[in-house]
């Protein structure tokens, strides 16, 4: 018999599977055959069929026969037939077969794999299967893998994936080609590694491949925002060379760089070129341009620009307007400003909610209420509803400038809108107290308590010190009955604060309200003031005691320089009121607290002194009649007269302290800020009876030569800052 040919078997296994289809009657038909397939037959015969229960079986078939040889060609065949159904079970079962028949994969086989699972659009096991199999790096992966790779992981969005991808090549030393340059470069870009980027685009360039367009679009652009503008201007010349133009984009990425640089006039120069290379410009470029030049504060250039993108037909943004308004108000052209707001009314441009608030603002920090309201009310009729902030800065000018109603329908349109009103109030009467506006925020305070606007207590405490001192003391009642109302627990200091204000009344109903306030704010020390005058009978204890008892509780409740406050305050009052004994019961208990510390020092025999200065007028006059009388006692007592007596008044307290003593023919003479006499004439003076009655009892009461001057020693003070102290209080 002649001997079949290669297309003869190929033709006979095919004829006896499309008869039985694959099965045991196939399976029997093909072992009964006489001649012995080889891999090329299995090879053909596999490529004559789709069906993947026919090519497995008929492998599964060949691979029990005594004759069949592994092939690597036909695992490669089978593994693609069987990607391209999706059977990737069979795949894997393909792959574990190759290792038993020791049929190591190759770079064919590799690709086949990667496309199998690209195909069914999963990266990331064909990711993994590349990586399985170079691995032991025994498997030379050819470039039409890592092309495919790299174009599927940047497809993907993978460019990390991608850039290690690309970075194996180097390993392998396979020679990337030039669109995998193309591929790359942009990669290494979006990455940030510009470095990597132009070291890729100069080794493209030196095997001879020239980049494209779009790749030095890429790089101009890219190598721009990162402000490496030599270097992209440098490859925007090198496109001109070659005689080819650069596109609009590539002069649109170099304007916008240069300008975000600051490099205006180079912008300028590319704006140039562009239009000479007959693209035009967009009005992104030129809002681009403006931005620079105004936040240069090359305001009049920016103006030019504005024209010259008018005149190609592009019509200025309402965010354009809105920087020059922004731009001439920082410039502090606050006219200037106002007039384009005008324009870009009339343009039909409605202005955004920040450009009216600026506005307002700037007009508002001006002083300019008429200004500022015009400008308020027109935005209200264009709709805008003006945020919390601009009736906040608006608020302040209407309390200081504006008639009352105004200010109370300005309450109401902000009550009207839900904004906190209490706040804004407290916060705006806060602002122009600190200002110095006493009178204004009086008046406005008496406007919002009959609002019922809740006042903070904090406002409401230093609009009280502020009309104190300023002598509105019908504002400050009102301020202590809503302080006392919302539950306030007065302290020392405000307690004594309005009764420094009893020594600069001179009519005496505002006396009477005084002393309403000074009940009204139930403190301790209004109990004591009141238990002080009354009779040794109604309070149980002596004038001496019921005052040592309740300075001794003021050691653990308030400290020194308050303490030393209130004894100041405390004595003018009492002198007022000619209550001079129990002035001294506390001047007395005040220095054994040392209150008053180095006031009185002895030195030896030498000099004895009294130091006032830093006392009120009543507790200058309680101390030098309380002093005298004890100088006068150490006298007597030791028998001993010192050289020099010296009392220290200052300039203020001098005059005062005179004309207590003059009537009683005082031995003391004025030597700059100070009373001094030598002993021996004090101690003369005080053997006369004027002066021992003088010592023993009182100072002359109101009737008397020294109170009828009431007026003079007690002057109303200019207003002075609160926490008045000691080193203050000689303004009473």
């Amino acid at each position: 018999k002649k001997a079949l040919t290669d297309e003869q078997i190929v033709e006979n296994i095919c004829n006896i599977i499309r008869r039985w289809g694959w099965g045991s009657h196939a399976e029997n038909e093909l072992e009964n055959m006489t001649f012995r397939p080889t891999s090329y037959h299995i090879i053909e015969v596999l490529k004559q069929f789709r069906d993947l229960d026919i090519l497995m079986g008929f492998f599964r078939w060949s691979r029990g026969q005594k004759w069949y040889s592994p092939s690597i060609s036909i695992f490669n065949l089978l593994i693609d037939r069987t990607g391209l159904n999706r059977d990737f079970e069979g795949v894997l079962w393909l792959q574990n077969t190759m290792k038993e028949d020791n049929c190591p994969p190759t770079s064919v086989t590799l690709n086949i794999l990667i496309k199998c699972y690209l195909r069914a659009s999963k990266l990331e096991e064909a990711l993994s299967c590349f990586a399985e199999n170079t691995k032991s790096k025994d498997l030379q992966p050819d470039m039409m893998t890592f092309n495919t790779l790299i174009g599927s992981c940047v497809d993907g969005g993978l460019h990390q994936k991608a850039i290690e991808i690309f970075n194996t090549t180097e390993e392998f030393g396979s020679v990337p080609e030039k669109h995998v340059y193309e591929t790359m470069i942009p990669v290494f870009v979006k990455a940030g590694n510009l470095e990597k980027a132009g070291k890729l685009f100069e080794e493209m360039r030196s095997k001879g491949n020239q980049g494209s367009l779009s790749l030095y679009a890429c790089l101009i652009d890219s190598l721009g925002r990162a402000g490496r503008l030599d270097f992209a201007m440098k490859l925007f010349s090198e496109i001109k060379d070659f005689g080819k133009t650069p596109s609009a984009g590539m002069h649109v990425s170099l304007i916008e760089s240069f300008a975000k640089a600051g490099k205006l006039e180079m912008a300028l120069k590319i704006l140039g070129l562009m239009q000479k290379a007959e693209h035009i410009p967009t009005s992104s470029v030129f809002t681009c341009l403006i931005d620079a030049h105004l936040k240069a504060r090359q305001l009049d250039k920016a103006m030019q620009l504005l024209g010259n993108m008018m005149k190609i037909g592009h019509l200025p943004s309402r965010a354009l307007y809105s920087s020059f308004i922004d731009a001439h108000l920082k410039a502090r052209e606050l006219n200037t400003a106002i007039k384009l707001f005008a324009s870009m009314q009339d343009a039909g441009v409605l202005p955004t909610p920040p450009v009216c608030t600026s506005l307002v603002h700037s007009s508002a920090l001006t002083g300019d209420l008429q200004t500022t309201m015009k400008l308020f009310q027109s935005m209200h009729k264009l709709g805008f509803r003006h945020g919390e902030g601009t009736y906040a800065l608006v608020l302040p000018l209407l309390m200081k400038q504006s008639p009352q109603d105004h200010l109370m329908s300005f309450m109401q349109e902000m009550k009207a809108n839900h904004y906190p009103v209490d706040g804004l109030a407290s916060n705006a009467l806060m602002g122009i107290l600190l200002d110095g506006h006493t009178i204004p925020a009086c008046e406005c305070y008496k406007v919002f308590m009959s609002m019922s606007v809740e006042i903070n207590s904090r406002v409401s405490r230093h609009i009280m010190e502020a009309s104190l001192k300023d002598g509105l003391y019908d504002v400050a009642n009102m301020a202590v009955e809503r302080l006392m109302k919302s539950g306030f627990r007065a302290d020392l200091r405000m307690y004594t604060l309005i009764l420094s204000c009893f020594s600069r009344c001179v009519v005496m109903d505002k006396e009477a309200l005084i002393m309403s306030m000074l009940s009204s704010t139930n403190h301790s020390a209004h109990k004591f003031v009141c238990g002080l005058l009354t009779s040794p009978e109604q309070r149980n204890d002596s004038a001496l005691n019921f005052v040592r008892s309740y300075f001794e509780s003021l050691e653990h409740e308030v400290d020194e320089k308050l303490a030393r406050w209130f004894a100041c305050v405390l004595l003018n009052y009492l002198v007022l009121m000619g209550q001079i004994k129990r002035a001294r019961c506390v001047w007395k208990v005040a220095y054994e607290k040392k209150l008053f510390p180095n006031r009185i020092l002895f030195d030896q025999e030498l000099v004895w002194s009294l130091d006032v200065r830093a006392l009120s007028i009543g507790a200058a006059l309680t101390a030098i009649v309380h002093t005298l009388h004890r100088f006068r006692k150490r006298m007597i007592h030791y028998h001993t007269i010192p050289r020099r007596i010296k009392i220290v008044t200052g300039s203020t307290l001098n005059d005062p302290i005179q004309d207590l003593l003059r009537p009683l023919d005082s031995p003391f003479e004025n030597h700059g800020g100070a009373l001094r006499c030598r002993g021996a004439y004090v101690a003369q003076w005080f053997n006369k009876p004027i002066v021992e009655k003088f010592l023993e009892n009182e100072l002359p009461s109101r009737e008397e030569l020294v109170m009828q001057k009431i007026n003079m020693l007690f002057p109303r003070p200019k207003p002075e800052p609160y926490m008045l102290i000691v080193n203050s209080a000689t303004s009473f």
